[in-house]
C-alpha cells in the first residue's frame, strides 16, 4: 500500500473516532483488500496515542465519588409520629421458605394482599406495644420495610432473614443506603382524605384500606434503597477503573488483561440489566394501572425520592463506562490479533529456514556423489 493512501486512511480513522466521541477503536479491517491486520494495528496504535493526549475525553468529566444524598433525620419521641425504615440486604429473598419460618416462629401473621402482588408479603406483629400496629413488608427483590418497628426488633428480624438471602450485600453498604422517614395519620376530619408525602413525612389517610397505602409507600421506599445499592455498586466500579483512565491520560501501558476487561464488561451488563429490565424504575408497575389513588401515591413517592433522575444519571454513567470498556476491549483484541499474525510469520520463516537447510544438504550430497 502506498504511503499517501496510508496517511489518508489514518486521517479517515481519526475522523471516524471523533464521530464516535473517541470511545471506540476501529474493528480490524482485514476484510478490506490490501489492508493487513498489522497495518490496522499501526493505525489503531497511532489513534490510541492521539486519544491519550486528547485529555478532554477522559478528564473533562472525571470519575468522581458519588455524592452523599441528603437524608432528613426522623423525628423522635413526638406523639402521633412514628418511623418507617426501608433496608435492602440482598439481591433476592426466598419468600416461600421465609413464610414457613415466620409461621413456625409465631411472632407475625400474614395479611392478605391482592393476588397480583406475588412478590411481596405483608406481616403484622401478633403482640402489641401500643395502639399503633407494627407492620413489616417484605419484597422478593431483597428489601424489607418496617412500620413502627423498634430498632432491636428490626435487628432480630434481619438476622432471621439471612438464611433466606441470595447474594447478600456488604453490611456497610446496607446500613448506608437504608432509608428512614416519619409517618403519621391524617388529622383531617374528612373521611375521604387522601394519603400523601408532605414536609418529609408520610401522611396516611383515614381510609379503611390503610394496608394498601402502606404497601404503596413501601414500594417507593424499596425502589429508593435498591437504587441506592446499585448506585453504590456503580460508584465502586468507577473507582476500580479510575487507574485505567489515569494511565490512558498519561500514556502508560494498560494493566488489564483481556479476561479482566471481559469481566468488567459483564459487571456493567449485569448492573444495566438489574436497573432497566429486572426492576420497575423506568415505568409504573402494572398493579397500579387500575388503582388510581394508589398510583398517585406511588408516583408521589417516586418523585420524592427522585427515582427518575437518579435512574437517568445511572444510565448515563453506565453508558460512559461501557464506551471506555469497549475501547479497551477493541484495543486488546487488536493487539492479540497482531500477536497471532507475528506468530504465523515466525512459523513461516522457520519453515523457510528448514527448507533452505534441506536444499543446501541436497546440493552438498549431490556434489559429493559427483
Amino acid at each position: 500500500m502506498s504511503v499517501p493512501f496510508q496517511n489518508f486512511w489514518i486521517r479517515m480513522c481519526m475522523q471516524n473516532s471523533a464521530y464516535k466521541l473517541g470511545f471506540k477503536f476501529l474493528q480490524p479491517y482485514s476484510s478490506v483488500p490490501h489492508i493487513s491486520i498489522s497495518l490496522n494495528y499501526r493505525i489503531n496504535k497511532n489513534l490510541f496515542k492521539c486519544m491519550q493526549h486528547r485529555s478532554f475525553i477522559f478528564t473533562a468529566n472525571p470519575f468522581t465519588k458519588r455524592p452523599v444524598r441528603k437524608k432528613v433525620p426522623p423525628s423522635t419521641n413526638q406523639p402521633g409520629i412514628f418511623n418507617v425504615t426501608a433496608i435492602s440486604t440482598a439481591s433476592e429473598y426466598d419468600l416461600e421458605e421465609l413464610m414457613v419460618h415466620i409461621v413456625q416462629e409465631g411472632l407475625y401473621e400474614e395479611k392478605e394482599l391482592p393476588p397480583d402482588l406475588e412478590n411481596a408479603k405483608y406481616l403484622t406483629a401478633l403482640y402489641t406495644i401500643d395502639a399503633e400496629p407494627r407492620d413489616i413488608v417484605v419484597f422478593r427483590q431483597g428489601a424489607v420495610v418496617f412500620w413502627n418497628i423498634p430498632v432491636e426488633e428490626q435487628s432480630n428480624f434481619l438476622a432471621s432473614l439471612r438464611i433466606f438471602e441470595q447474594d447478600p450485600y456488604e453490611v456497610k453498604v446496607v446500613e448506608h443506603e437504608a432509608e428512614t422517614m416519619d409517618y403519621m395519620h391524617s388529622k383531617s376530619t374528612e373521611s375521604n382524605s387522601k394519603g400523601k408525602i408532605v414536609n418529609n413525612k408520610v401522611v396516611l389517610s383515614k381510609s379503611t384500606d390503610i394496608t394498601m397505602e402502606k404497601y404503596t409507600h413501601s414500594n417507593g421506599l424499596m425502589d429508593s434503597v435498591k437504587l441506592g445499592i446499585w448506585e453504590a455498586t456503580l460508584a465502586e466500579y468507577i473507582e476500580s477503573i479510575e487507574d485505567v483512565t489515569e494511565n490512558l491520560r498519561e500514556g502508560g501501558q494498560l494493566k488489564l488483561s483481556r479476561k479482566q476487561v471481559l469481566q468488567k464488561t459483564g459487571e456493567l451488563f449485569n448492573l444495566s440489566h438489574l436497573i432497566n429490565l429486572s426492576s420497575d424504575l423506568l415505568d409504573t408497575p402494572d398493579f397500579y394501572w387500575d388503582r388510581d389513588d394508589l398510583e398517585r401515591l406511588y408516583k408521589q413517592s417516586q418523585s420524592y425520592f427522585n427515582i427518575s433522575n437518579r435512574t437517568r444519571v445511572m444510565n448515563n454513567k453506565l453508558s460512559h463506562c461501557m464506551d471506555l470498556v469497549d475501547l479497551l476491549r477493541d484495543h486488546l483484541n487488536t493487539k492479540h490479533e497482531v500477536r497471532l499474525e507475528w506468530m504465523i510469520i515466525i512459523l513461516i520463516l522457520v519453515e523457510v529456514l528448514f527448507e533452505i537447510v534441506h536444499v543446501v544438504e541436497r546440493r552438498q550430497a549431490s556434489s559429493s556423489v559427483d
